[in-house]
């Protein structure tokens, strides 16, 4: 979880780290000189610090229901067994567990990221796949022409 909810949140996070002392700063010298500016400031820099806890926080559930989701359909060994072919562009994922099919055009992917144990796919502009980080599924994408042109 650690290693998806840094890909996904590592921007808002160095956001709220960075607004929120400067929005205490700010409002604190507003109210001891009565300075508007200050004060102006301040808040904006906390409507920036407290959206970017907001959406650290549905991003945080969001991965959390998505891994409750993964971690249901594994087998009696915890192996979550699935299968990958491409068929005209479109990446196919099918869960051997579930029956699930995930299909993913060549076109929707926007990036590819690698961590220690997982492949991210980012789809259009809300969409995450995580694969297992391992030669096999790194061959196979590469093969089929799916990691072109992508970081």
């Amino acid at each position: 979880m650690k290693e998806i909810f840094n890909y996904v949140c590592k921007v808002y996070v160095i956001l709220a780290v960075l607004f929120l002392p400067l929005a205490i700063y700010c409002i604190v010298i507003s109210c001891i000189t009565k300075d508007k500016e200050a004060f102006i400031m301040g808040g904006s820099a906390a409507a920036i610090a407290v959206l970017s806890i907001v959406v650290i926080l549905q991003r945080y559930l969001v991965i959390k229901k998505a891994l409750k989701m993964s971690f249901k359909n594994v087998d009696l060994q915890g192996n979550l067994n699935y299968t990958l072919e491409v068929i005209d562009e479109t990446l196919i994922i099918t869960c051997l567990n579930t029956g699930e099919v995930n299909k993913i055009r060549k076109n929707d992917i926007k990036k590819f990221a690698y961590a220690k144990n997982s492949i991210f796919i980012r789809v259009g502009v809300t969409g995450l796949v995580t694969l297992q980080n391992d030669k096999e599924v790194r061959d196979f994408l590469k093969n089929n022409n799916m990691i072109a042109n992508k970081k």
